[in-house]
């Protein structure tokens, strides 16, 4: 009996047992083989074991439904232990100990290595625990995970609003002049440079800088 990682336990959700079938390599005898549970897709779970697990080579046709439904964690592994007590698969070791006919394990990988010494291809190894199986769900990584930053988007400042703040900065120089009593000719070229000067200096840059 396994689990594969769902994730924290919650109320009743779908789950599956399912049972795969295999097929003796000497006689073609087709046997069950094993009995499982999932809250997977049913396809995910069936990666996972022609990954993980040493009869996979001998595996007949793929993963079925032996039933479905909505239950609690505890009821689907009641479900899953009534399955493998009553149809005593070969290679299912949880709640198949009166299997007479089970497979132990370590009896299963050395079985396997006589298949793969007989076919002429490198013996099965079992894959680390920590590795990412097939059909796993994993979270995806953000941006930051990646060492990726975002960068902030820039709007144009239109073309009429720099021009709108040169008039602007000009009308406020004028102003200021006349206040100060400067003569209006004298005051109209002061107010040129000033607006000009503060233009340059914090409007041009602004628009450039946003441009790219």
């Amino acid at each position: 009996m396994t689990h594969a990682a769902t994730g924290p336990r919650t109320g009743p959700r779908r789950g599956i047992v399912y049972g795969f079938n295999v097929r003796d390599p000497q006689t073609g005898i087709v046997y069950l083989g094993y009995v499982g549970q999932t809250r997977q897709l049913l396809r995910a779970r069936e990666a996972q074991h022609r990954t993980d697990q040493s009869w996979a080579d001998i595996i007949d046709g793929g993963a079925f439904v032996l039933e479905e439904g909505v239950w609690s964690d505890g009821e689907l592994d009641r479900r899953e232990v009534a399955a493998i007590q009553r149809l005593r698969p070969l290679f299912n070791i949880a709640g198949n100990e009166a299997n007479p006919d089970r497979i132990p394990p370590w009896e299963a990988v050395a079985a396997r290595h006589l298949r793969d010494d007989a076919a002429g291809r490198p013996r099965w190894v079992a894959p680390p625990k920590d590795r990412p199986r097939p059909g796993k769900r994993q979270e995806i990584p953000t941006p930051a995970q990646l060492g990726m930053t975002r960068r902030p988007v820039r709007r144009p400042i239109p073309l009429g609003v720099v021009a709108a703040a040169w008039v602007g900065m000009f009308v406020a120089g004028m102003g200021a002049a006349s206040w100060a009593g400067i003569p209006e000719n004298v005051a109209g070229w002061l107010a040129i440079a000033v607006a000009s000067a503060m233009w340059g200096r914090f409007v041009v840059p602004a628009w450039w800088h946003r441009r790219r």
